[in-house]
């Protein structure tokens, strides 16, 4: 099928997963797992192994929320090997991790439009061209105050990837040792990047921006860590070129090899 290889939630459906398997599904399309124009709520189970030319395990269009369970191992070719979403994501638990997108963004998550509240649950071991967890733009929205993102690569933003006018809110959670083989380690950013808490500690980028690299973005920092990042050339925890506005926080501990 063109999507939704294993489901495909059609308008105004309420899907709820609770247990069982989803695993070795295929899209031409997107969504190789779920497709989903409804609710999709995942309290637990397991979506793994799946293909698709956008998100390889679910392609959200109106709500998705995330409680438990884990999304694994899924593959795209484009965009969003994990998820790609134009609706709304809660996540507040749960494990999205092991999952790539082989020639583009984003290996977890990709947010074309819309908003992710991310409160809990663990985003790891994801990769992709551009933001190894996450990468966002459009307009959109990405408001984190828990979980973690961590152990993720890419070639630019190794946890997060941001641009073309979208919007951060860090306010808490941990964003950790991931690896950008260009520039930001952590976040890659030429949007709007607000941090009120959180931390941000122990990514690398072989060139520039090992905590953040800025370009041409905006940056408030209010409150919140940026510690122990590395980068090779330039800006061992921020790389700025932008605005850049700090009243309180700390950058502590970050460092450039070369």
């Amino acid at each position: 099928t063109t999507n939704g290889g294993g489901i495909y939630a059609h308008t105004n459906a309420n899907v709820e997963i609770n247990g069982g398997t989803i695993s070795n599904n295929t899209a031409s399309g997107s969504g190789g797992g779920i497709s989903n124009y409804g609710a999709l709520t995942i309290s637990g189970g397991t979506i793994s192994e799946n293909n698709a030319t956008y998100a390889g395990a679910i392609d959200n269009y109106v709500s998705l929320t995330i409680k438990n369970g884990t999304i694994s191992g899924n593959t795209s070719t484009a965009s969003g090997g994990g998820i790609k979403s134009d609706g709304t994501i809660n996540i507040d638990g749960g494990i999205i991790e092991n999952n790539s997108s082989t020639t583009s963004w984003a290996g977890a998550i990709r947010i074309v439009h819309g908003t992710v509240n991310i409160t809990g649950g663990i985003i790891r071991n994801n990769s992709g061209t551009e933001g190894g967890a996450i990468a966002i733009n459009n307009d959109s929205n990405l408001n984190i105050s828990g979980g973690t993102i961590s152990n993720n690569t890419a070639r630019s933003g190794g946890g997060i990837y941001a641009t073309t006018n979208a919007n951060i809110e860090i306010n808490g959670g941990t964003i950790s040792s991931n690896t950008a083989t260009s520039v930001g380690g952590g976040i890659y950013n030429t949007s709007t990047l607000n941090i009120n808490g959180g931390t941000i500690s122990n990514n690398t980028a072989s060139d520039s921006g090992g905590g953040i690299c800025n370009s041409g973005g905006t940056i408030s920092m209010t409150k919140g860590e940026i510690s122990d990042n590395t980068a090779i050339k330039y800006g061992g925890g921020i790389w700025h070129s932008g605005s850049f506005t700090m009243t309180g926080g700390s950058v502590i501990n970050n460092k450039v090899t070369t």
